[in-house]
């Protein structure tokens, strides 16, 4: 009645008889609070719940990727091929969206070095009902290409509890983007190709910048 409440939940994801000697360690999904209430993803399971103090369980969304879903022991064990698999790399939430970036193979250092990660975004419209998924993929995280006003592509960091959703890079990432040939290829006005080149001209290498 007076702080924190410790809840137990049954573990339907039970490692059984598991006998390597290593195991293949998951994306650290991060939960996250959603108008009050904590929103929870498991690793290898396909349903997002939100905590109902003081102790229930509220099935949200299903993110289900059907035959291409990874159980929960073929994600641990290393020796086990989820090359052609798909998995959750992260999900935020705002009141009228969510964004959702998925994975084809484990998104870990060694596969994004041999570019045998691929990674994909998708935004639901949640008053709408619809799902866009962005079209192509790419072997690095990238967001929305900004054609509005050419800045660098956007796929936010984190929300915040107003809902704004906020990108955070720095100086140099700005001066590489700028320099970069998307950015030469990008087709923008001539004044806003003027107005991000005088933000990254502006701007120190150790400067940090928020995008939102």
């Amino acid at each position: 009645s007076s702080g924190d409440t410790i809840c137990q939940f049954t573990d339907f994801d039970r490692i059984v008889n598991f006998n390597q000697s290593t195991y293949r360690h998951p994306i650290d999904f991060t939960n996250y609070y959603y108008e009050g209430l904590l929103t929870i993803k498991q690793e290898f399971n396909d349903t997002v719940f939100r905590l109902i103090p003081p102790n229930r369980l509220l099935p949200t969304y299903i993110i289900d990727f059907g035959e291409f879903k990874v159980n929960y022991m073929a994600g641990l064990d290393p020796n086990s091929d989820i090359s052609e698999k798909f998995m959750l790399n992260s999900m935020f939430e705002t009141s009228d969206f969510l964004l959702i970036r998925y994975t084809q193979n484990n998104d870990s250092p060694n596969n994004r070095k041999k570019n045998s990660v691929k990674f994909f975004n998708v935004l639901f419209d949640k008053k709408q009902m619809k799902l866009y998924h962005q079209t192509g993929f790419s072997n690095q995280p990238e967001g929305i290409i900004n054609d509005i006003d050419g800045g660098m592509s956007f796929w936010p960091d984190y929300i915040t509890p107003q809902g704004e959703m906020i990108k955070l890079v720095s100086g140099k990432m700005i001066k590489d983007y700028i320099n970069s040939a998307r950015f030469r290829e990008s087709t923008i006005s001539e004044e806003n190709r003027k107005k991000q080149i005088s933000i990254g001209t502006e701007l120190k290498p150790s400067d940090m910048v928020l995008i939102y």
